[in-house]
């Protein structure tokens, strides 16, 4: 992807693994300006293979003690091709970013 893609929605993208798309959304975190973390990981029970998992974005630096509730991240859930796929993308963010938008 070029860096222009990777800076808008990120909904339809498919990788074949959980960390190929954890390093795509650090690359966007990065140009957008913000930091990510991994969030909530849902499994098959009777194998625990990994069949969805959030990535959110992390605390901004300047609210060290606090988080400030925003809602930017992806979402990603194996399709019926075996690959992870990006279902969600929320993009708005209610903070100042560390980068200014382009």
């Amino acid at each position: 992807m070029t860096e222009g893609e990777i800076k808008e929605s990120l909904v339809g993208y498919s990788v074949e693994t959980t960390e190929e798309l954890y390093d795509l959304y650090t690359k966007h975190s990065t140009l957008v300006g913000f930091s990510i973390r991994k969030g909530t990981v849902r499994r098959i029970p009777k194998t625990g293979t990994v069949k969805e998992k959030k990535f959110k974005e992390e605390k901004p630096k300047q609210q060290a003690t606090t988080r400030v509730g925003c809602k930017a991240m992806i979402r990603v859930k194996k399709n019926k091709e075996g690959l992870f796929e990006v279902l969600q993308h929320v993009m708005h963010h209610n903070h100042c970013l560390t980068r200014l938008p382009w």
